[in-house]
């Protein structure tokens, strides 16, 4: 995108869910992994749609899972993230490519919301949270004309 960050269309509403949960997440951190964990994961989540449907061709559904042509309705963090390496492409495609190399949200599930966090690893939960912060902040670049 090489539009100047002055006339930058308005950012998507996924991509300030995503800022505001990544937020409540890093907050979260110390005292309540567990709801942190499902913050960063929504977080992440929340960014990559808004990348997909911004950047990458996908179908903002309005209140319904976004899709893809290629690869159908966009679930949670831990299905979407194999389908991004088909998907991905172009500058922003490139810039996603060496974050989704590897699947940090692979264990993580949307259902473990009703869960004590106990069992949340303080190493998972960091990740989850920075990858959370990386794609809000590519999703800005992107959007501001800096990839």
């Amino acid at each position: 995108m090489t539009t100047p960050a002055t006339t930058a269309p308005p950012p998507h509403r996924f991509w300030r869910a995503g800022v505001g949960h990544y937020r409540a997440a890093a907050l979260l951190e110390q005292k309540e992994p567990g709801p942190a964990d499902h913050l960063a994961g929504i977080s992440a989540e929340c960014a990559l749609k808004a990348i997909l449907i911004d950047f990458l061709g996908s179908q903002d559904n309005g209140n319904k899972a976004p899709m893809h042509p290629k690869t159908g309705n966009h679930g949670h963090v831990d299905k979407l993230w194999p389908q991004l390496a088909q998907l991905a492409q172009g500058r922003v495609g490139a810039a996603l490519l060496p974050l989704i190399a590897h699947n940090p949200f692979a264990g993580w599930k949307v259902d473990h919301r009703y869960e004590d966090g106990s069992a949340i690893q303080a190493a998972d939960l960091a990740v989850h949270i920075q990858m959370a912060q990386a794609l809000c902040v590519l999703y800005d670049d992107a959007r501001n004309g800096r990839i």
